[in-house]
């Protein structure tokens, strides 16, 4: 049984859960960044998730956000999501206990090469109506106090630094891009992105127009791997690695499959007016999460990933100076 192993177990019996050693098993991998396993125990089949966590997944609070998000939802037992028992943080890997919640995957999404395949094995008509209403309840619900990384919760709510969603992009979003211009030139010294990025934030910038208050997002339901769905209903939202208090538009970036009709109706966003503006609001938050995912995967062993990222970020770039020039 490896230490990483043991740690969950050693958590296990000083919160005062008894379980079946034999019953542990693996569950699946993620990459070569971690793996998870099931346990039966006392209060039902647990999740033991033991990750591999990389300088910008610590940047971005993991792995104590998990649990933050996970005390912070609890009041609302209607959410889809699994609860947290506990997170021990272990230096270069995290160990995560939560309850199993039921059902199976919406799809999956594989690396190959230097490139993301994602597959919708669930209807996207039954899945997109559900997700939106689920994220609809979770941006209005939640409590929240300012923006960007998830760093307590307290008094209710779930804590972060900044005073506006222009402040934290503005002042994390060129750290970012600094990494991955700085990873691009050791890998190919004639790859140099800082006028791109400059040129990028010259027009980006200006178009922050967001002054609502923040929202608790995931950030990545464009991955059906993400959702978990059990004879037809939505039983699930996993994986809030990189959650962020933000604009909720940051939740639509790049999710095709969701129409947003139902999530403008859930949020009473009814005129025309209101939805081209959360629209628009989707275009602009997209280029800061291809800035995002690159800066995340900057440092990820699996060094395609980190190219299959950065490889999406110039023709986007590129397409979005075209349409706001």
């Amino acid at each position: 049984m490896n230490a990483h192993i043991q740690t969950a177990l050693s958590e296990l019996d000083c919160l005062g859960i008894t379980y079946d050693p034999a019953s542990l098993h693996l569950y699946g991998t993620q990459g070569i960044m971690s793996e998870v396993y099931i346990l039966t125990t006392s209060v039902g089949e647990l999740v033991v998730h033991i990750k591999k966590i990389t300088p910008e997944q610590r940047a971005f609070g993991m792995p104590d956000k998990l649990k933050i998000v996970s005390d912070a939802t609890r009041a609302f037992p209607h959410l889809p999501l699994a609860e947290v028992l506990s997170c021990v943080d272990l230096s270069d890997h995290a160990v995560t206990i939560q309850h199993k919640l039921p059902g199976h995957a919406a799809g999956s999404i594989e690396l190959r090469g230097n490139t993301t395949y994602m597959e919708w094995k669930e209807p996207v008509e039954t899945v997109g109506p559900q997700v939106e209403a689920a994220l609809a309840a979770i941006h209005a619900q939640v409590p929240t106090e300012g923006f960007g990384v998830i760093e307590s919760f307290a008094d209710g709510r779930i804590h972060a630094r900044y005073q506006s969603w222009k402040e934290f992009l503005m002042t994390e979003a060129p750290l970012w891009a600094d990494a991955i211009a700085q990873k691009s030139l050791v890998t190919n010294p004639e790859d140099d992105m800082r006028p791109l990025f400059a040129q990028l934030f010259d027009r980006l910038f200006p178009l922050i127009t967001y002054t609502g208050p923040s929202s608790l997002v995931c950030t990545d339901y464009i991955n059906p791997s993400n959702v978990l769905m059990s004879d037809g209903k939505l039983s699930g939202l996993i994986d809030w690695e990189w959650a962020l208090l933000a604009d909720p538009a940051w939740d639509f970036t790049y999710c095709s499959p969701y129409s947003l009709t139902t999530y403008f109706s859930e949020q009473g966003i009814t005129s025309k007016e209101a939805q081209d503006d959360f629209r628009m609001r989707i275009r602009v938050c997209e280029m800061f999460v291809l800035l995002m995912w690159a800066y995340g995967t900057s440092n990820d062993p699996r060094s395609s990933l980190f190219i299959a990222c950065k490889e999406r970020i110039a023709p986007a770039v590129e397409r979005f100076l075209a349409d706001f020039n």
